[in-house]
């Protein structure tokens, strides 16, 4: 699916978003444990997935809902909250660990499928375009 380049840059974070899903399926899988991705996640919390949500809660959201989208708004903003709550109780907790993941991987794929084409459809592109310079200069460039 061709994306609107003003979201290309988030669309960028899911996909390392997904990788981070899949590696903690495989840490709770695996004899290793899950020490390298605890750490992982704890290197880009803050940094990139911290920073992902606050660019689609003060741009694209309240465009959404002045378009009248209050519905898909208010679905994206619960699962960044379940999803803050989740990675607030990791803390050692495998269950929750892989609640997260899990929960990641489902919000990755909501909002490829169906939170960004309605953004693509429906706002004007100024919004968009404030989106990308926005994800430009808030996310750290070492996003991997």
């Amino acid at each position: 699916m061709k994306r609107d380049p003003n979201l290309v840059g988030l669309s960028h974070h899911h996909h390392y978003a997904l990788v981070l899903a899949r590696h903690i399926r495989l840490a709770l899988e695996g004899d290793e444990g899950t020490t390298a991705v605890r750490a992982e996640l704890a290197e880009h919390y803050a940094d990139w997935i911290q920073g992902h949500f606050d660019v689609e809660e003060e741009l694209l959201l309240p465009a959404l809902e002045a378009a009248g989208m209050q519905a898909i708004a208010t679905r994206t903003r619960g699962e960044h909250t379940r999803l803050r709550e989740l990675h607030g109780a990791i803390d050692g907790d495998d269950g929750v660990l892989g609640a997260f993941g899990e929960a990641l991987s489902e919000h990755v794929r909501f909002e490829e499928r169906e939170l960004f084409p309605l953004c693509e459809r429906t706002l004007d592109p100024s919004v968009l375009a404030a989106v990308a310079a926005r994800t430009k200069s808030a996310m750290s460039p070492t996003v991997p």
